[in-house]
């Protein structure tokens, strides 16, 4: 299921903020697995992904 804050926010074009609020990325799906209670990130792409795109994923998994 889409991931949905307290403020109502779904989890579609997700913000992802630093310890200083400043914006880090993007996340263009994220959801929550209720069975497991962890998050999902979904990220999509055009054409062939590369590297650039486990990076990026990476990055939001701090």
């Amino acid at each position: 299921m889409l991931w949905e804050d307290e403020d109502g926010n779904i989890g579609q074009q997700f913000s992802l903020l630093d310890d200083e609020g400043e914006e880090i990325g993007r996340i263009d799906l994220l959801a929550k697995d209720k069975a497991k209670n962890t998050y999902v990130v979904i990220e999509l792409k055009k054409g062939r992904s590369s590297d650039k795109v486990v990076c990026q994923t990476l990055r939001y998994m701090g």
